[in-house]
């Protein structure tokens, strides 16, 4: 069943367990105007909202992909409430996971690109509180944060250019600035010219803070670009996406 494109879609979906029926904002078009990319890689986009490949059901309190989530139809916006859908319609959404959750929901990873897809997410969501300007002191972290933080350096060790800068980044995070550098020796590519220059910067000056890389017009987002949000991020549901376009490969 294809997802249709109309604005304001929810997806129904039963949860692989216990069976609850749930919603979510089905995949769809959406401008990319306004929108925000951060160091870490994360990108804000307020006008495409995105919807999680992976929730906690309410219902049961497990974590699933949704593609494993049984599909039961769709509600579009002019859908009307009728007793034969009176159930979708009551239907809870699913459970956004934060940054534990998504450290949690690692035993669902089968596969190394699964795990770091999820390990990003969960950096991601730890680095939230850090998203403005100008930048702050970097968060506190956890001693859970900061594992996480070193697996996914060892994960990105042999990967391409787009590895790279993620790997670059996690280790600016860490306080490791003189492994910056050598990693970036392995980026070539002009279009992330001016990624690598910035992470290369602040490593020197020793600064591990989060910072605001791009706005949407410095990346080349006219302001009627349209994207679709067929293939999103793993943990959000608020417009993010990421800078580094094909690097954190779909589970779903």
């Amino acid at each position: 069943m294809n997802p249709p494109q109309n604005p304001g879609a929810e997806l129904l979906i039963a949860c692989p367990s216990c069976h609850t029926p749930l919603r979510l904002a089905a995949p769809g078009m959406g401008s990319l105007e306004g929108s925000v990319v951060w160091s870490d890689g994360y990108r804000f986009s307020p006008l495409m909202p995105v919807p999680p490949r992976i929730y906690r059901c309410p219902g049961c309190g497990g974590i699933a992909w949704v593609n494993s989530s049984p599909t039961l139809g769709y509600l579009l916006p002019d859908t009307e409430r009728t007793e034969e859908n009176a159930e979708w319609f009551a239907a809870p959404p699913v459970g956004i996971l934060d940054e534990a959750g998504l450290l949690e929901a690692l035993s669902l990873a089968q596969e190394p690109e699964a795990e770091l897809e999820l390990r990003v997410a969960s950096w991601w969501r730890s680095n939230d509180l850090c998203r403005v300007s100008p930048p702050v002191t970097a968060p506190p972290r956890s001693d859970a944060a900061l594992e996480n933080l070193r697996r996914i350096v060892d994960l990105t060790a042999d990967g391409d250019e787009t590895l790279l800068l993620f790997r670059a980044e996690a280790l600016r995070h860490l306080g490791r600035f003189d492994e910056v550098a050598e990693t970036l020796q392995g980026v070539y590519c002009s279009d992330f010219a001016p990624a690598k220059s910035k992470q290369l910067e602040w490593a020197s000056q020793k600064d591990n803070r989060l910072y605001k890389l791009f706005e949407a017009l410095e990346l080349g987002f006219a302001e009627d670009s349209e994207e679709t949000t067929e293939n999103p991020p793993p943990g959000d549901s608020s417009g993010a996406g990421s800078f580094f376009p094909g690097t954190l490969s779909s589970e779903t």
